[in-house]
């Protein structure tokens, strides 16, 4: 009779080390999107009062399977908020860069490559796997709330086959609301 208990223990004790250890594998910081990067530099942006400014330097892309955004956030942000973000795939090298105002729509933002039409929220947008040079630009739209905002990086949390990933864009963000020379 004690063989009974002790196999169900065991069996409980051996599911209960599987569950823990599934859910202490934590958050990589090298997945299909690269390596997360520090120093990257960084970016100036000035917008008319209370107006936006879009950034959009950073090509996503996927050396592995599909590959879920689960949130896209700007780190250590003072008086800096994200009022869109989103992916658009990109066919040859050019991507929508930095500057004052939201991304235009078509014809501008077709030329050359940007696949405008194609965009998606980046919160909850997949990711294929992306052969040779293709890739996702990131655009953010964003507004400053004071003089100026700032970010010191950006994440990008995704999921890819079952594991989480966090990729650190590291490239500062500062925003100057209402002066045109700013920066």
């Amino acid at each position: 009779m004690e063989v009974g208990p002790i196999r169900i223990g065991g069996l409980a004790a051996g599911l209960a080390l599987l569950l823990t250890a599934g859910c202490s594998s934590g958050i990589s910081a090298d997945g299909p999107f690269g390596k997360s990067v520090s120093g990257g530099g960084s970016e100036c942006i000035p917008v008319p009062r209370n107006g936006v400014g879009t950034f959009a330097t950073v090509a996503l892309g996927n050396s592995s399977g599909p590959a879920r955004i689960t949130s896209v956030t700007l780190v250590g942000a003072h008086h800096l908020k994200i009022v869109a973000a989103w992916v658009i795939p990109i066919r040859g090298l050019g991507l929508m860069g930095v500057f004052s105002g939201y991304p235009a729509g078509p014809p501008a933002a077709q030329a050359p490559g940007i696949q405008w039409a194609r965009r998606r929220r980046a919160d909850g947008a997949l990711i294929p796997h992306l052969p040779g040079q293709a890739v996702y630009n990131l655009v953010l739209v964003l507004r400053p709330s004071g003089a100026q905002g700032t970010a010191s990086s950006e994440d990008i949390n995704y999921q890819s086959g079952g594991t989480q990933y966090l990729l650190n864009l590291g490239i500062g963000i500062q925003l100057i609301n209402g002066n045109q020379n700013g920066c």
